[in-house]
């Protein structure tokens, strides 16, 4: 599923108008779908709370369309008429011919507080006071009318977007509506889909308004089942484990032994056809005992850490190769990991360690095309932002260092963003609070090295894996509650994501 910006959104719609399109047109689809959300849910008596700009238009139209139904339905207009853009005012007009009740906040009202009184009575809200666009904080009388439809626990239907949030940083500004459902309107927009906005929206449903799909040429998106469904690998009949691809994992330490199991298990389970463990002894022993079917190679160490001489390993065999998990980051391994990087020609997943190692010593190149997969921590270290500044910023962040590198940079966090350096982005919407416990992402490294040694691009690859490793998790937790999963029933839910 494909989103769009709010300057993406603009400017299809001053193509369509420029072409000969009404606005009110569009309007009135947009009041449909919106009614149809409304009225399918059967909802019997509604309160329309409308701003003065064309999110207010949809309102009025929404609020005109309902009474025609036969729901009872009354406007809460907030904000001087006056004012209003031409297309809410030729709405606001025709509501006015139809008697439908309008309450003007800045005529009828002496004290907000009143409007509880309707609130009382109706069994549904839509909200229409503010649409895409903002990038500030709601001020009086609008802050004070969220509140109250918040306090309401009616159910909320947003036109466009819950009033009170950013659709392009996903930013809630600290009070914002929190819809039962959203009606966005053409495209689904970024925001709705980032943190905390998402916490805002409800079900997200879009609505047709009858302008085409080609007017945007977006590369943002989201997997949807379907879509992942079919970006997933084929399994062919004639074929054999070499068929399917060899990873090609450096991971573990003395101390770190279960971070390499995790990434090595995920692997198999994620389709690869033979998973090589190149491991310290300590952890090759662990491994030989925990997943029977690593290749399990003991590799030079210095005090239990993979040390420089492993970087001799021949990897051109290899269909990929992941580097990082349980690594340690020291000058042992430091050693180990810039000597090793300039002998790989095979799709590389660098996590964890490995990046921190590379964040500590910038002589240490990135290889083009490679796969890294930083937490907001890493993503930190490695580009000297501060954590707040990323989490505010997490699309920008991981595109501008996805370019800059050359790489495919998968920021993890609530909303996973996956960058290409040619600007695609997907944002992972899949996954759960259960996933927050050591290993879920060495889960995610040995998912994305499968798929990579299967033969998908590295882009797709990561995309696709961070959808397996969130739907894996959110299976493992309906099986063991939100606080007792493991990384480890993480990876053994992989196989259950596309069914049995």
């Amino acid at each position: 599923m494909y989103l769009v910006t709010n300057s993406q959104m603009k400017a299809v719609e001053q193509k369509a108008i420029t072409a000969g399109v009404p606005s009110l047109l569009l309007m009135e689809n947009a009041a449909l779908s919106l009614t149809k959300a409304i009225t399918d849910d059967k909802r019997k008596s509604v309160l329309v709370f409308c701003g003065k700009g064309n999110n207010g238009g949809d309102g009025l139209a929404c609020a005109r369309q309902l009474y025609a139904h036969g729901v009872e339905t009354t406007i809460i207009f907030a904000g001087s008429p006056s004012k209003a853009t031409d297309d809410c005012k030729v709405n606001l007009k025709a509501a006015n011919a139809l008697d439908i009740p309008i309450i003007y906040l800045d005529r009828d009202i002496d004290d907000i507080n009143e409007l509880v009184k309707y609130i009382e009575r109706c069994d549904a809200i839509a909200d229409a006071l503010v649409g895409t666009g903002l990038e500030s904080a709601l001020r009086e009388p609008l802050l004070s009318l969220v509140q109250l439809i918040n306090a309401s626990g009616k159910p909320v239907y947003s036109a466009d977007c819950p009033t009170g949030i950013s659709t392009d940083s996903g930013d809630d500004f600290g009070c914002a509506v929190y819809a039962y459902k959203t009606v966005t309107f053409h495209m689904p927009k970024l925001g709705l889909i980032l943190y905390p906005a998402c916490e805002h929206t409800g079900e997200i449903i879009t609505g047709n308004i009858s302008l085409p799909q080609s007017g945007i040429k977006s590369k943002l998106r989201t997997l949807s089942e379907e879509e992942a469904k079919a970006l997933m690998p084929r399994r062919i009949t004639n074929s054999n484990k070499g068929t399917y691809g060899k990873v090609f994992a450096f991971v573990g330490s003395r101390g770190m032994t279960g971070a390499a199991v995790l990434s090595l298990k995920s692997a198999y389970r994620a389709g690869a056809g033979l998973v090589y463990a190149f491991a310290e002894k300590h952890c090759a022993s662990v491994i030989q005992n925990s997943l029977y079917e690593a290749v399990v190679s003991t590799v030079p160490d210095t005090d239990g850490y993979i040390d420089s001489d492993a970087a001799l390993t021949d990897t051109s065999r290899a269909s990929s190769v992941l580097i990082g998990c349980g690594l340690g980051c020291n000058g042992i391994t430091h050693d180990f990991l810039s000597n090793i990087l300039k002998s790989i020609s095979s799709p590389l997943v660098l996590d964890a360690d490995a990046l921190n190692i590379i964040a500590s010593d910038n002589t240490i190149a990135l290889p083009p095309g490679s796969v890294i997969t930083p937490h907001i921590g890493e993503m930190s270290r490695l580009t000297g932002i501060s954590i707040d500044e990323i989490k505010k910023h997490p699309v920008e962040t991981a595109a501008d260092f996805a370019r800059q590198h050359n790489v495919i940079t998968v920021l993890k966090d609530f909303r996973t963003v996956i960058a290409s350096p040619d600007g695609d982005i997907t944002i992972n919407t899949v996954g759960t609070p259960a996933m927050s416990k050591g290993g879920s992402g060495d889960c995610l490294a040995g998912i994305i090295a499968s798929l990579l040694a299967q033969g998908m691009d590295n882009y797709n690859a990561a995309s696709l894996g961070c959808y397996i490793n969130g739907k894996a998790g959110e299976i493992a937790e309906k099986r063991l509650s939100a606080y007792g999963v493991l990384a480890s029933d993480i990876a053994d839910s992989i196989p259950y994501v596309f069914g049995i």
